[in-house]
């Protein structure tokens, strides 16, 4: 997005220089430094149609805050990349169970139908035999 409007501007708005970098801010929350807005998208910040108002600006910005930013950006990873891991196990598993429910049912449908093939059997059987008792 800052990259469309850096034309408009006719300057980088993603530039960083010395001790400083670009932020935008949304509500009462910041996202600070190239990095961190490259990684974010407007859906992950709950913006999803409409029009709202983002505030750019240029702050300041230590080595310990872009530290942070990258471990706290290498969790994320690793917990979306973790989460996506159990979501694959747990589908896997549910796909199983699907599969199981459907030859259950289908044995038991299967069940059924020669249960009532011999019950009509039977009964035809019955009737044939009381017949030829009357």
């Amino acid at each position: 997005m800052l990259k469309k409007f850096s034309g408009e501007f006719g300057h980088d708005l993603l530039a960083e220089e010395t001790g400083k970098a670009p932020t935008i801010t949304y509500l009462n929350k910041h996202w600070k430094s190239k990095i961190l807005l490259a990684s974010t998208s407007l859906k992950s910040i709950g913006i999803s149609s409409g029009r709202v108002l983002l505030r750019y600006s240029v702050t300041e910005f230590s080595e310990n805050e872009k530290a942070e930013i990258e471990r706290s950006l290498a969790a994320e990873n690793e917990r979306r990349k973790k989460m996506e891991e159990d979501f694959i196990q747990l589908k896997a598993k549910n796909d199983a169970r699907a599969a199981m429910e459907a030859k259950y049912q289908k044995d038991f449908e299967e069940r059924q139908a020669a249960e009532k093939q011999q019950r009509e059997r039977d009964e035809e059987k019955m009737r044939q035999e009381f017949e030829k008792l009357v």
